[in-house]
């Protein structure tokens, strides 16, 4: 039995990888060597065709804008939903794309393309934060660190921890993480710091925030 399971892990993951491989080159040929404006075109097919890679891309492109494309934050917001909702890919159940529900969370925190609205920021950066994405685990450690947020010690030191032990931050980010990371500390009692630290250690990715 445990042969057979082990076969169909492997299956998947072998599927999963096809199917992500699948949706990168898709992406990839929309982005190489065309104009702002035909990139978006190509995105956009690749988008009706289910891409949710294509869905973040460009995503990006309308909440930034670019030469020759206005700004569109509130069809960027529906982007970045799409793409950061669970998906099927060939069998295989993906959390959503961490990079859009991050970018989708910070749309809620900053009110752009929709009214502010923190509760639902949080919901989209934790998604993100709990696959991995560096910067939103410090967005987590910020808020929960600020009087203007719903102020938990606890949280923001384990989401500063967190960010810390991540290779993709800069140091200005790390250092940030780090000063927040102690002052979150020093108003806890000991055993809460070593429980928390603990926590932190245990971590792995897709694991859910009820777990700790």
């Amino acid at each position: 039995m445990r042969k057979l399971m082990a076969g169909i892990v492997v299956l998947l993951s072998a599927q999963w990888a096809m199917a992500q491989q699948a949706l990168n080159e898709q992406v990839e040929h929309a982005l190489s060597g065309a104009t702002p404006q035909e990139v978006v075109k190509r995105l956009e097919k690749a988008v009706k065709r289910g891409n949710v890679l294509a869905a973040y891309e460009l995503g990006v492109i309308l909440r930034d804008g670019r030469e020759g494309i206005e700004p569109d934050p509130r069809r960027a917001l529906k982007l970045f939903e799409r793409a950061g909702r669970p998906w099927l890919a060939r069998n295989w159940f993906k959390l959503g794309v961490p990079q859009a529900q991050y970018a989708l969370g910070m749309m809620y925190l900053e009110g752009k393309g929709t009214e502010a609205d923190t509760e639902t920021a949080l919901k989209w950066l934790l998604r993100a934060a709990e696959q991995g994405h560096a910067q939103a685990q410090l967005q987590l450690a910020e808020i929960y660190a600020s009087d203007g947020g719903p102020v938990d010690m606890r949280e923001a030191y384990f989401w500063a921890s967190l960010a810390l032990g991540q290779f993709d931050l800069s140091k200005q980010e790390k250092d940030k993480a780090a000063a927040i990371q102690e002052s979150a500390a020093q108003k806890l009692d000991a055993n809460d710091v070593e429980t928390l630290k603990m926590a932190v250690e245990n971590w792995s990715p897709h694991r859910m925030a009820s777990s700790r």
